[in-house]
């Protein structure tokens, strides 16, 4: 899936995909939506960028908080490869694609909820 933006919102995140999101029942059809994340706290809410393509080795990288992330990188997709939850925690893992640039980054984001996850669908 690719996350083409993030948007915060009354103390939520929304997320917004450029080609929605399969359906976790059968037909299992690909459908427009989003995902909302209730009660964030964005004093645990990460953004980890590392050096481009994957490379192995060393690496280079930086931590910054998600509202510095949002602010810095407005035009942005996220293509996330992983995605793994856990206690009041959903982590993306993938690669940042920026416009105008043919390299990408090695992208993290954690993003700490206490409220539901809901899937928005226009279905």
């Amino acid at each position: 899936m690719r996350i083409e933006k993030m948007k915060v919102m009354d103390h939520s995140l929304k997320l917004f995909f450029e080609h929605g999101f399969i359906q976790s029942k059968k037909p299992y059809k690909q459908v427009d939506g989003t995902i909302l994340l209730e009660k964030i706290n964005l004093d645990f809410c990460f953004v980890y960028l590392l050096n481009n393509n994957g490379k192995l080795g060393e690496f280079y990288g930086q931590k910054m908080t998600l509202t510095e992330f949002l602010k810095r990188y407005e035009d942005f997709s996220f293509e996330v490869i992983g995605e793994s939850y856990g206690y009041n925690f959903a982590v993306y893992n993938g690669y940042l694609i920026l416009p105008k640039q043919n390299d990408f980054n090695e992208l993290s984001i954690m993003i700490c909820y206490e409220g539901d996850m809901i899937y928005e669908t226009d279905v």
